[in-house]
């Protein structure tokens, strides 16, 4: 441990007892946002694919590929607002107009 003076007082450098903490948890975030990205990798691609099987579906089969598109939309969108930070809108009034 260093000592450092600052004032006529000699202060000791001791490392932080949480930085090891710190580091852990800035690795266990960075994975997160790894493992966030590549979920969002997967959505994406499940999306491009089933657009590609409506364009191409027999007109009995649309139906059911489009609300699997639907949902999967909904996922990315979801995922989206996760990665950029934002919350999914709240399906209640949050804001009450004034008079």
């Amino acid at each position: 441990m260093d000592a450092v003076e600052f004032g006529g007082v000699d202060f000791v450098q001791a490392p932080c007892p949480g930085a090891a903490q710190h580091r852990d948890w800035e690795d266990n975030v960075v994975m997160s946002i790894k493992l966030l990205a590549l979920e969002l990798y997967r959505a994406q691609q499940k999306v491009y694919q089933l657009e590609a099987q409506l364009a191409e579906a027999p007109f009995n089969q649309q139906d059911a590929i489009g609300w699997q598109l639907r949902e999967a939309k909904e996922e990315l969108r979801l995922l989206r607002n996760i990665m950029e930070g934002e919350k999914s809108p709240s399906p209640y009034r949050t804001h009450i107009p004034r008079r």
